[in-house]
């Protein structure tokens, strides 16, 4: 439903791009929006002249307005993830300063990767590398305790025009 009110009044033909990406209306109509296949958001970005990231947000809002957060300042980034938001939208002027920040979390597919390798032996050696990281780190005490807040988020779109950060448990 959010899929074909977000393409109502544009000359996207949803029906084609859905099948060439081999999707359908009900597989979509099932999933959150979060859960949208990444080849379809990327089709509908090129289609409309925009970019993923705006999609995304786009979508998100489409579902529910006040699940997403854009921040504008590093308070309000702190605040988001201080309270857990669901979504956290970084725009590219705000991102380029906490960049550090955001390329600290790991992707979704890079996670995967990384906690399915080895037969999970990967999330032990992740988990010691990352407590010796904020024992001798050389970060300051407040940037620790964002970068582990920020272990709880995903990294769904890095783009030219921002980045969305998503909650883990959002797709569980």
């Amino acid at each position: 439903m959010v899929l074909t009110n977000y393409v109502n009044d544009t000359t996207v033909d949803l029906d084609t791009m859905l099948s060439e990406i081999k999707y359908t209306h009900t597989q979509t109509t099932n999933l959150k929006v979060i859960e949208y296949p990444e080849s379809l958001v990327k089709r509908l970005a090129k289609e409309l002249g925009k970019s993923e990231s705006t999609v995304w947000v786009e979508l998100l809002k489409l579902e529910n307005a006040n699940a997403i957060t854009e921040v504008a300042d590093l308070d309000e980034f702190v605040e988001a993830v201080k309270n857990r938001q669901a979504y956290i939208y970084i725009p590219e002027p705000f991102r380029s300063e906490q960049s550090k920040l955001v390329n600290s979390v790991l992707t979704e597919e890079d996670r995967l990767g990384f906690e399915l390798g080895s037969r999970g032996t990967g999330n032990i050696l992740e988990e010691v590398i990352y407590q010796v990281d904020m024992l001798f780190g050389k970060e300051s005490p407040e940037f620790k305790r964002m970068k582990s807040k920020l272990r709880k988020y995903y990294v769904r779109v890095h783009d030219d025009k921002g980045s969305l950060l998503y909650e883990k448990e959002q797709t569980y």
